[in-house]
């Protein structure tokens, strides 16, 4: 029997308060669950011609004479080819080039590129 202060009401207002809790609780989890599972959507378009790799600077081209530290970022992200690769033996081998050469002051240095290298787009390279 409630009595004159109200304790009546004040045990309806715990019993909402607690429901509104709940709710508002399981619907930040359902929100969140949600959100976790945004990205793990399947796509069907397709993406086989599509190069994704991280980079730690950004250039305006993929030209890379046009981007600053461009030989690391080629050689360390392999989207490049070098005149020369490392070996099992960490030996450095002909890779682009068959045989280089250097003037007597060291100021050039002369490379010939072997036959049968190609751009990614199929041209040969005449250089």
């Amino acid at each position: 029997m409630p009595n004159k202060t109200g304790d009546s009401e004040n045990g309806f207002n715990t019993l909402f308060k607690r429901k509104i809790i709940k709710l508002l609780s399981t619907a930040f989890i359902i929100s969140m669950m949600g959100s976790m599972l945004t990205g793990c959507s399947s796509s069907t378009a397709d993406t086989s011609n599509i190069l994704n790799f991280g980079c730690t600077n950004f250039s305006d081209s993929l030209d890379p004479a046009a981007m600053p530290n461009a030989a690391w970022c080629v050689s360390r992200y392999g989207i490049g080819e070098a005149l020369f690769r490392f070996d099992d033996q960490m030996e450095a081998d002909y890779y682009l080039c068959d045989d280089y050469s250097v003037n007597d002051d060291n100021t050039e240095w002369t490379f010939h590129i072997r036959d049968g290298v190609k751009f990614s787009n199929g041209k040969e390279l005449t250089a």
